[in-house]
Formats: C-alpha cells, sequence, structure tokens
C-alpha cells in the first residue's frame, strides 16, 4: 500500500510524482491538481498554475507518487470550504467538516513503478 506524500519540498523518491493545491482570495477558491510528473517540483507547479487559474494564494496542500493517491474538492455553491486527501471520501470529508455542501473531489493515483 502506498502511503500520500504530505511531506516537505525537497525530498527525492523515484517515480511519478503527483500534487494537489488550494488557495482562497476572498471568497473565491481554486484548487489544482496534478498526477504522474516526472519530478515533485513540476508535479507541484502544475498543481499550482491550474489552481491559479481560479485563486490567488495557491500552495501545495498535498504530495503523492509512485501509486499513492490525491484528491481535493470545494464547496458545491457559495463558500469558501475545501478538502483534500488520499481517498475522495477523506477530501469530501474534510471539505465539509469546514461547514459546506462540497462537489464531487478531483484527482486519482500516481503509476506504480
Amino acid at each position: 500500500m502506498a502511503l500520500p506524500a504530505l511531506l516537505p519540498a525537497g525530498i527525492a523518491h523515484a517515480g511519478n510524482y503527483g500534487a494537489t493545491a488550494a488557495g482562497i482570495d476572498g471568497g473565491q477558491v481554486g484548487v489544482g491538481y496534478a498526477n504522474n510528473y516526472p519530478n515533485q517540483s513540476e508535479a507541484d507547479a502544475v498543481a499550482i498554475r491550474q489552481c491559479e487559474e481560479r485563486s490567488s494564494n495557491c500552495r501545495v496542500v498535498g504530495r503523492f507518487w509512485n501509486g499513492g493517491c490525491g484528491y481535493i474538492t470545494t464547496a458545491a455553491s457559495r463558500g469558501t470550504c475545501y478538502g483534500y486527501g488520499r481517498t475522495p471520501e477523506i477530501a469530501r470529508s474534510e471539505c465539509e467538516a469546514r461547514g459546506c455542501t462540497c462537489q464531487t473531489p478531483v484527482g486519482g493515483c500516481s503509476q506504480a513503478p
């Protein structure tokens, strides 16, 4: 079983990398997701870039690799809630714990080597 990577940047592991990112700017929430990139910094950059298309103040909130999984979701209507985790259920539960009805999480699992 692969562990989700919620580790600081700069830790190297061989394999396929993924990341989730989130940001809140006033009432606007943005999220981003990247999967199966050759290094963590590239996965982080893609997730942040996707997030910044919808909001600002984006940062990586989850990392995973080599069969690990990452999912992220936001509020289904007005609200500044988001949630992330290694399964869709964890992401939705975390988002709803912040007081919102939340969308179906987006994400997936990286390829195992």
